[in-house]
């Protein structure tokens, strides 16, 4: 290759392709053959790796990646490492040289012209791997600046969760990876659509998809195709599919692509003619041939002509096995319009139906139950716990994407410094679990106030009904279940949780003044920087966005408590059933599922699997040879704070947090938040900028580092820890 980093696409050959990419090169050779493409101009990969040099990002993504082992992040950390590293390409500008090249070349190829600026990876459109739309497109760009600024977000796109995830799907070297990009001139397309050359049903047949306007509204699913079923052989139409209604279309607005309404007459005709389909059919039989296998061809017709926009070989699909969990990661990706439609079912169906639910479990008195009878309510049980933790998984989760969603808008528009500050202006919404906890605080300051109530108390000697305490406490009872049974059964475990509040009474809750929030800029103040970034005729859709995002927040700490709600009802049903199966095997009845449960309860002859036999490993002690001195997590709450650590292990540890103390734990849940307030400062194994306790922690301006392997065996309890919320690391005081 020679030194030039531009190179116009008509000028490749299919030896460019490991410096132009796969898009660009199969453009190029279907110019080649006399079809139609969109002229354009290729940023190759040289001038990724100069940009990548010049500016130090290599050694600042390395960082980030190497914080740990990517196979064992979760997709909350998986998110938080893409976040930060889109965020080091938004503050990092082309260096001069390099950007006046590209200004010059962009300048004498497009002048004024709108845009669509692609990516074109070297691995991408390969014959064993397909990236669509795993990196950033972007439509109707106008001006060099603007041209600059995209090809910039689209080398970002090489490390967004979607790409890092496939990348290791496919056992690529994702320190490896590197990116060319496509600027084409924009076509305004009448009609657009993908071609698949074989049926994934029927090899002896092409499937056409089709819709008015720009492709995106077919790609990512806004728009509903019309749906042709061709014969290979003779382009006869065997079947088409029309949509239901024809009411949109995407077209180029200032800015970008949006939808937008259909000429009513123009609907009720479909977007292709007979002539078109036949000239497709041609199209996908002459690529077939000349790139040796099934081809998915996006085209669009522009100015009466037929134009192929990409081309790519139709691949098989996963190889990552039966365990890989990429298409789920990739489905929680969701576009604006699917997040409100998801909002609206969550509060306005699944929540009313699951509070419906628990209360329903909870008016039973299975503690009564008769042994059929009780097996019977645990295996309905199970039945509507699981049910409602599939919805959680399919629907909850994928809500989250809003924080996601208007963090990324807000992180492109205004750069920050910090790429979660944007986090300060989601929270401050009434939480459930903030709401409990002051409940919690209002029993504590009784005690206070009363010292031989509280004496009384730890004996597990409660007031008299009528008194506030018992009222107050029995509120927080019903709203609360796990957290009675977290504390244990019986008088035993209204002393243990009376022990707890006792402690809450007697000593502060530990100031947070020093953990940077005096520093930070009030949400206010950046509600009103995010929203002067808008025009004022687009301000409906920021506040839509930043509304979006809030409820995102919001749900995703509430969410947890409604489903453990249901939880709990199963874990009382379990719990009556193993009090009655203590002793009968010779097993710890903890061992046994729901399952053995109900049928130990109902058939004398059953004997459980003899892995329920093994005695419980008992639990590990933290070692005290600690020999990594730092430890190197996920920034999840910024702040910096140190104390003793409080290792928990167990829900019983719990009870024995004490003001001023280190929480470390495998995860934060809604049902161990009643802690928190005494804590300055929180360290977890599960990781992420979405998981409960990171959110916790920023409503009570504690530091949080999650993400750190083995937290609980790495750090010894009682040992003093200073904890950084900003750089994401746990340092052991030794």
């Amino acid at each position: 290759m020679n030194d030039s980093f531009l190179m116009a696409l008509s000028d490749l050959q299919d030896h460019h392709r490991p410096w132009a990419g796969g898009k660009a090169a199969a453009l190029a050779r279907i110019a080649g053959l006399g079809m139609n493409i969109s002229p354009g101009l290729v940023i190759t990969t040289d001038g990724y790796d100069r940009y990548m040099k010049n500016s130090g990002l290599r050694e600042k993504i390395f960082f980030e990646l190497g914080r740990k082992d990517f196979k064992d992040m979760r997709w909350e950390e998986i998110w938080d490492v893409a976040l930060r590293i889109r965020s080091h390409f938004l503050k990092t500008p082309l260096p001069a040289p390099l950007q006046q090249e590209i200004r010059l070349a962009v300048d004498k190829m497009f002048g004024s012209a709108p845009v669509v600026v692609r990516s074109t990876a070297p691995d991408e459109d390969a014959a064993a791997s397909s990236f669509a739309g795993l990196h950033e497109s972007y439509v109707n760009v106008v001006g060099t600046e603007e041209i600059i600024d995209r090809i910039r977000m689209v080398w970002a796109s090489l490390w967004s969760d979607r790409a890092l995830l496939y990348r290791r799907e496919l056992n690529l070297d994702v320190t490896a990876s590197a990116m060319a990009v496509l600027v084409q001139r924009l076509l305004f397309s009448r009609s657009s659509g993908v071609l698949f050359t074989r049926s994934p049903n029927d090899e002896g047949q092409m499937v056409i998809e089709a819709v008015y306007g720009q492709n995106q509204g077919l790609v990512d699913g806004t728009v509903e195709p019309d749906r042709w079923f061709i014969n290979k052989l003779s382009s006869e139409i065997l079947s088409h599919h029309p949509p239901a209604a024809r009411p949109h279309m995407i077209m180029p607005v200032p800015g970008g692509a949006a939808l937008g309404p259909i000429d009513p007459a123009l609907a009720v005709i479909p977007p292709l003619a007979s002539s078109d389909i036949k000239q497709l059919w041609e199209l996908g039989l002459r690529l077939e041939k000349d790139f040796g296998g099934p081809q998915d061809i996006e085209w669009t017709i522009a100015d009466d002509a037929l134009h192929v926009m990409q081309a790519r070989p139709i691949t098989t699909g996963s190889t990552g096995g039966a365990d890989d969990q990429r298409s789920w990661y990739i489905s929680l990706h969701r576009s604006f319009d699917n997040l409100k439609a998801l909002r609206q079912r969550i509060e306005q169906v699944h929540i009313p139906a699951m509070k419906e639910a628990a209360s329903m479990l909870a008016a039973s008195d299975v503690e009564q139950f008769h042994d059929q009878d009780l097996a019977d309510a645990l295996s309905e049980r199970q039945v509507v716990f699981d049910k409602w933790n599939k919805i959680y998984r399919d629907e909850f989760i994928p809500f989250a994407h809003g924080m996601r969603l208007f963090g990324q808008v807000y992180n492109d528009l205004l750069t920050p410094e910090n790429p979660y500050e944007f986090m300060d202006l989601l929270k401050g919404a009434d939480l459930e679990s903030l709401r409990r906890n002051r409940m919690l605080a209002q029993l504590a300051d009784i005690l206070r106030n009363d010292p031989a109530l509280a004496a009384a108390l730890e004996t597990g000697k409660m007031p008299p009904a009528d008194s506030k305490f018992a009222k107050d406490f029995n509120g927080l009872a019903q709203s609360y279940e796990i957290l009675f049974s977290l504390a244990g059964d019986g008088q035993a475990g209204k002393r243990e949780l009376f022990r707890f509040l006792g402690n809450m009474s007697r000593q502060a809750a530990p100031s947070k003044t020093a953990n940077g929030l005096a520093n930070r800029k009030s949400p206010k103040d950046l509600e009103a920087a995010y929203m002067e970034k808008f025009p004022v005729d687009r301000r409906t859709l920021a506040a839509e966005l930043l509304d979006i995002g809030r409820a995102s927040y919001r749900l995703r700490d509430d969410d947890n408590i409604h489903l453990g709600r249901i939880e709990a009802q199963l874990m009382r049903a379990g719990k009556a059933a193993r009090q009655r199966m203590a002793g009968k095997f010779g097993i710890d009845p903890a061992a046994l599922e729901t399952r053995a449960l109900a049928l130990a309860l109902t058939n004398p002859d059953y004997v459980p699997p003899e892995n329920t036999h093994a005695p419980a490993e008992p639990l590990r002690e933290a070692s005290r040879d600690v020999r990594t001195r730092q430890l190197s997590g996920q920034p999840a709450s910024p702040g910096i704070a140190t104390g003793p650590a409080r290792v928990i292990k167990n829900s019983e540890g719990l009870f024995g947090v004490q003001a001023g103390d280190v929480l470390v734990c495998d995860a934060v849940d809604p049902n161990i938040t009643f802690v928190i307030p005494m804590t300055v400062g929180i360290v977890e194994r599960r990781g992420g900028m979405l998981i409960h306790g990171a959110i916790i922690a920023r409503e009570y301006g504690i530091p949080c580092v999650t993400g750190i392997p083995d937290a609980i065996d790495r750090i010894p309890s009682g040992a003093v820890v200073t904890v950084d919320g900003y750089l994401g690391l746990v340092t052991v005081n030794t």
